[in-house]
């Protein structure tokens, strides 16, 4: 129910239908998603800027007051601030300001030449409370080309561009909103083409100042520049002949299981978040096994039962998110997570860290529905059952031998060979896949069946309850709670399921390294560190530590940790942030998002106030077992900058005059379309890589010159740009000296170096 005296707004991708539930009311978009979030091991949305602009113009075309870009700037989750579950450490968002506070062109260049031009229309549009409606094609509904007139005095039928000329102020918004035409159409006596799904704006009524979906704004590639390897005190193998930073890699173990005083047992599962009180991610459980009716007790007739049968026990939790690892007597047995059930943890270092860890493992690439997902992969595990399991296509072994596959008549597979005939003794598991960001959900909660090792007699069960980022947003997001619900049970034993859920439970509310803060510049120096050795990697469950020197430079810097698996990290005690090194499927795309080209969660961002020159303090824990001498510290940069403008484009909005000073009218001066480039501060166009004034092909990075070329085309563009931050160069034949091509409309496109301007030192910005 809808409260009258307050004022409702839209959120979403477009809100140009939204109306408030008062005709007296302004009409907000208080959350225009320019991105979405990113999952671990998911793909990276994008929300290309042409769709972005389109969204915003048709808002304010149809009325819209006002709008708010959700994000902007997005930022880093430092800490454990991330939400979701499941949503990683960056806040990117595909944002016109990235991650690190940099331009993320063309995105931000396109829509800050829409605003400009919106900008232009403001006399018109608070002239009046509500648009002129005007059809542009036959049809009077569900007309796919439309135009919104703003101004004193304006009529549709009849107006000619002389009664328009006297009126004052006079702006209009003209949208084709078919999703795969282009149309032309006529205004006020003026022709018009607008390409598909666009909105073009003409300030005065006349004259075109923008279209959304023509971009004129470069394209700026960045990269993460390897710097230097973190040092260690054991011989490494050269990576590339770089210097390594003297320092020493020295480690500690984080114990299993109870660890302080301040341990408690109960009997009964509690729930994670109200024993934890979210101050960490890690909840402890543990079974003492104190007693014969609770205890995990394997006979000699379990023992002959599971030998005769072939059956394996297995630990069965009917509910659990975000993840738990298992240990039995001591011993890693497994882990499971809500949103994997695949592995990839560790496949590009040949460490199998599984979802479900069993002693007879195969791993496999396949494909999903019929779409390649190479690089991802499923364990296989005698105990899974067919209802789990789903039809995968271009199977390739990953790791032989086969061992131990279970036959399931319905698997298909193609493939030829001993693969083939080994993948149809098998089958695949799908049980809760969950492949990138749909959104955030209520309720990722998964069943857990993980097999495990009993020896006879007692047994003690360990069970390492994570969290990974909390529910953010949903119906009754508060009531969804994290950890275990329903019973937790061992079966497969002769006299039948051993229910656990009224055990006593001992509970330890996070890790050991975590209370005594070993992260911090203080007490990192009290945790009991040894050298690190080569044999000692990987390890799981243990902290490292080591010392590191700033990158020089004002460039954002950049922990590249896409040797580790997943844990946290600490720099100078401020916390990163949760990492977890995880690679998204290389093809398909998102149901509402266009994915991009691969990504990996393996960089993360660490901000130059928390640096110092040197002594850097790093310190990390890893749950799965990685290879910290490995890890570099890098820069994020623009390091090519890209732009294709043709004769056709629009002059630059700067060419428009201002109606403040024109009388209220706006007018727009006899200018040329116009190329900008510009590079990050502190960086200069150092050379330029390719131009051609004509009609070039290709995009950034592949141009090549078309049947059209004018030959001063480099000579031009080197000497307006080379050398500057930024540069401006104007698209006509005058500009260039001659005309390559007579009766052909020219483009020019330009591919240009950045780098470092000479000047910039190192800057640990206190």
């Amino acid at each position: 129910m809808y409260i009258l005296s307050q004022i409702d707004a839209c959120n979403g991708y477009y809100c140009d239908g939204f109306r408030p539930n008062s005709y007296k009311k302004p009409t907000l978009w208080t959350e225009n998603w320019d991105g979405w979030y990113t999952t671990w091991g998911g793909r990276l949305p994008h929300r290309p800027a042409e769709d972005l602009a389109f969204a915003v113009a048709r808002f304010f075309q149809r009325g819209g007051s006002f709008q708010n870009y959700y994000m902007f700037f997005g930022g880093t989750n430092f800490g454990r601030t991330s939400g979701g579950p499941k949503y990683i450490t960056s806040y990117d968002y595909d944002a016109p300001l990235d991650e690190y506070g940099l331009l993320r062109q063309p995105k931000w260049g396109h829509l800050k030449d829409l605003h400009a031009a919106i900008k232009l229309c403001e006399p018109a549009l608070v002239a009046v409370d509500s648009p002129q409606y005007i059809t542009l094609g036959p049809k009077q509904e569900m007309n796919k080309f439309q135009a919104h007139v703003y101004g004193t005095n304006v009529h549709g039928e009849g107006q000619t561009l002389t009664s328009l000329e006297k009126k004052s102020r006079c702006s209009a918004f003209l949208a084709n909103i078919d999703e795969h035409d282009s149309a032309t159409v006529t205004f006020f006596g003026h022709v018009y083409t607008l390409p598909p799904w666009s909105v073009s704006i003409l300030p005065d009524c006349r004259e075109t100042a923008f279209n959304t979906a023509k971009v004129g704004a470069q394209t700026s590639i960045k990269t993460t520049e390897f710097s230097l390897p973190f040092s260690t005190n054991v011989s490494v193998p050269s990576q590339d002949k770089v210097s390594l930073i003297s320092g020493t890699w020295v480690t500690v173990k984080e114990p299993i299981g109870a660890w302080g005083e301040d341990n408690f047992t109960v009997r009964g599962i509690l729930e994670h978040l109200n024993v934890t009180k979210d101050c960490s991610d890690y909840l402890w459980y543990m079974t003492r096994c104190n007693d014969f009716k609770f205890g995990i007790y394997v006979s000699d007739d379990d023992i002959s039962y599971w030998e005769d049968n072939s059956v394996e026990p297995a630990l069965s939790i009917d509910s659990m998110r975000d993840l738990v690892r298992i240990f039995i007597n001591g011993l890693y047995a497994g882990v499971v997570s809500h949103c994997l059930h695949i592995i990839l943890d560790m496949l590009h270092r040949k460490h199998i860290d599984t979802c479900y860890v069993v002693r007879h493992v195969q791993l496999v690439r396949l494909s999903f529905f019929g779409v390649s997902a190479a690089g991802w992969s499923v364990a296989v595990g005698r105990r899974w059952r067919a209802a789990h399991f789903l039809e995968v296509f271009n199977v390739a072994l990953v790791f032989p031998p086969p061992l131990l596959l279970l036959l399931n008549s319905g698997f298909l597979a193609e493939g030829g060979g001993e693969v083939d005939m080994l993948v149809k003794r098998g089958f695949f598991l799908l049980n809760d896949l969950s492949f990138g960001s749909e959104g955030s959900k209520v309720g990722h909660w998964v069943k857990v069946e993980q097999p495990i090792q009993l020896k006879q007699g007692y047994n003690d069960l360990v069970l390492l309850s994570e969290t990974v980022g909390l529910q953010n947003y949903g119906a009754f997001y508060e009531k969804d709670g994290a950890g275990f619900k329903g019973q937790i049970k061992l079966t497969g034993f002769v006299n039948g399921d051993i229910d656990l859920s009224d055990s006593l439970w001992t509970y330890q509310v996070g890790l050991r390294g975590e209370f005594l803060q070993i992260y911090s510049l203080v007490e990192n120096e009290t945790a009991g560190w040894t050298d690190l050795t080569l044999d000692a990697i990987p390890s799981a469950f243990s902290w490292y530590k080591a010392y590191f020197k700033a990158p020089v430079g004002v460039d954002p810097v950049v922990l590249d940790l896409g040797s580790m698996g997943k844990g946290q990290a600490w720099v100078n005690g401020h916390h990163i942030g949760r990492y977890w090194t995880r690679v998204a499927p290389k093809d398909g795309c998102q149901k509402t998002c266009d994915y991009r080209g691969p990504y990996n969660s393996e960089k993360y961002h660490v901000p130059r106030s928390w640096l110092q020159t040197s002594d850097n303090l790093l310190v990390l824990f890893e749950e799965t077992g990685g290879n910290p001498l490995e890890i570099s510290i890098k820069s994020h940069s623009t390091k090519v900058v890209c732009a294709q403008v043709s004769e056709s484009h629009f002059p630059p909005l700067r060419a428009w005059s201002h109606p403040d000073f024109v009388n209220g009218k706006v007018l727009v001066s006899e200018m040329i379309a116009e190329m900008h480039l510009q590079c990050d501060d502190g960086h200069k166009i150092s050379s330029i890589q390719f131009a051609s004034y004509g009609t070039p092909k290709g995009s950034c990075q592949k141009f090549s010159k078309g049947n059209c070329h004018s030959p001063n085309s480099l000579s031009v563009v080197s000497q307006a740009c080379e050398g500057r931050n930024s540069c401006s160069v104007g698209i006509s034949n005058a500009v260039f000296g001659d005309d390559p091509c007579h009766g052909t409309v020219k483009t020019l496109a330009v591919e240009a170096r950045c780098v470092p301007s000479p000047s910039i030192g190192f800057s640990a910005m206190k």
